[in-house]
C-alpha cells in the first residue's frame, strides 16, 4: 500500500466583461503589463477558458496562486481600455433539485 498526500488545487477566479481582443493566449501578458501594482510574476496566472453570456458579454476564467488571489480580489483589474471586476469562480457540479 502506498500513501500519497493530495496536492491542493489553485483557486479559480472569474473576470467579468473582458474585451473581445483578450484571448486565452494573450490574457496573462496583458494582465501583467497593465496591472503593475499587483506585482505579478510569470506563471502566477493560468487561463482556463473564456465564455459568452446571454447578454453577449465575454468572461474569462483563470487559475491563480493563493497570494495572487488575495491581491486580485481587493483591486479592480485593468484590461486594455476597460476596468473589470474579479470574483471567485465556483462551478456547480450537481443539480440543485435532483442532486444528479
Amino acid at each position: 500500500m502506498e500513501i500519497n498526500i493530495q496536492k491542493r488545487r489553485n483557486p479559480s477566479l472569474i473576470i467579468y466583461n473582458v474585451p473581445e481582443a483578450l484571448t486565452t493566449e494573450n490574457a496573462e501578458g496583458i494582465i501583467m503589463a497593465q496591472n503593475p501594482n499587483l506585482n505579478l510574476q510569470e506563471g502566477d496566472i493560468q487561463t482556463i477558458y473564456t465564455f459568452k453570456t446571454r447578454r453577449k458579454t465575454k468572461n474569462l476564467v483563470i487559475e491563480v496562486l493563493p497570494h495572487t488571489r488575495r491581491q486580485m480580489l481587493h483591486n479592480k483589474l485593468k484590461t486594455e481600455w476597460m476596468v473589470c471586476y474579479v470574483e471567485d469562480y465556483v462551478s456547480v457540479n450537481r443539480c440543485f433539485r435532483c442532486s444528479r
